[in-house]
């Protein structure tokens, strides 16, 4: 074991200077294994990426592949949250039995048939901030999945390799946990976004390039954690009359507080699935306002900071603010320090701790 950990550390030295350079290199991240089955292992190659997923049985059952994947992985741990219970299906029931096995990454499950979008990825980030504190270790990211994202394309495997495990190998090992420290990372972007992108990815010079700006899709959100206090909790306060306007929420804080700071990578890590879960959205100019009184009413210290709306918020859609290569990345890289970002961490960091630390239950034992 111990050769095999001297190996494995060498190599993911070499996949970190590689993803640097180009990008798109596939790399194995540190303590890649099929056999990492306890805890003791576990413990001495801690999860620096927490993965948190939320849906039906049945969205979750899709997933499967990509779960079973991560099994093998030691930098991941996941969450779970399902809004029904009905695992009447004999493969659903499969996929419970694997699902408690040992040699899972499963960190929490929660059943909850009442949460809206918000409100369900409110309690995933507790159960992370819970599983931080039982571990005394933070995570490097904390990473929200929507459930039906599960078919996605990367553009960048060998045949022989099943797609969607590969896309996530390159996305934790090539994005996460190389040694750039994105504030934010997405995976998929609004689709007039996604449109440029497109047209960009057929000028082969460009295929190296970065793509920075203030908002994206929330399917698939990875949060660095020192950004995680700005960023939530999710605001759920208009709810009841669009989900989308925690989102139009968060897109204040990641464009005041971390200004052109959020990766795109739609165009390289694309979701296919075009079917979605009935939800309440709306996007007006009335809702855009309310959004506004909120933020400044909870946070009145950065209010100038917050009043701008973000780039997404004409119908959701997006802005590219400018493709950068990767010579470019050492001002962009350096979000923490920026005077915008300390005062927002000043201002909201208490928040944070009230919404998603201090009020933690016990996880059931």
């Amino acid at each position: 074991m111990r050769v095999q950990c001297s190996r494995m550390k060498w190599t993911y030295i070499f996949s970190l200077v590689i993803s640097l350079v180009c990008f798109d290199m596939l790399g194995k991240g540190p303590g890649y294994s099929s056999h990492l089955s306890n805890v003791e292992v576990r413990s001495a190659l801690p999860a620096r990426i927490a993965i948190a997923i939320q849906g039906s049985a049945k969205q979750i059952d899709e997933l499967q592949e990509v779960l079973s994947h991560m099994s093998t992985q030691s930098d991941v741990d996941l969450f779970v949250l399902l809004y029904d219970e009905s695992v009447n299906s004999t493969s659903i029931n499969a996929w419970y039995q694997w699902l408690f096995e040992p040699r899972t990454p499963l960190r929490e499950l929660i059943y909850n048939s009442s949460t809206t979008w918000t409100t369900g990825r409110n309690m995933l980030a507790q159960a992370m901030y819970r599983e931080e504190t039982r571990r005394r270790k933070q995570y490097k990211y904390w990473v929200f999945l929507d459930a039906d994202m599960w078919m996605i394309n990367c553009n960048r495997c060998p045949a022989s390799i099943a797609g969607t495990a590969c896309c996530w190998d390159y996305f934790m090992s090539g994005v996460l946990l190389s040694s750039s420290s994105f504030a934010t990372v997405t995976g998929s972007v609004p689709r007039s976004m996604q449109t440029i992108l497109d047209d960009l990815s057929r000028n082969k010079s460009l295929d190296k390039t970065f793509v920075f700006s203030d908002c994206s899709d929330a399917q698939l959100q990875a949060f660095h954690r020192d950004a995680v206090p700005v960023l939530l909790p999710y605001h759920p306060d208009l709810d009841a009359k669009s989900w989308w306007s925690s989102q139009g929420i968060l897109f204040r804080f990641t464009s005041g507080c971390l200004a052109g700071s959020n990766v795109n990578l739609g165009r390289h890590f694309t979701e296919q699935q075009p079917v979605h879960t009935d939800y309440p959205r709306s996007r007006t100019q009335a809702l855009i306002e309310a959004e506004t009184n909120i933020v400044t009413a909870h946070f009145p210290s950065i209010s100038d900071l917050l009043t701008r709306p973000g780039l997404c918020v004409n119908q959701g859609l997006g802005e590219i603010r400018e493709m950068v290569t990767s010579a470019d990345l050492g001002q962009i890289l350096h979000w923490q320090s920026t005077e915008n970002f300390q005062r927002c961490l000043s201002a909201k960091k208490d928040f944070f701790m009230e919404e998603v630390g201090m009020h933690v239950p016990p996880a059931p034992r």
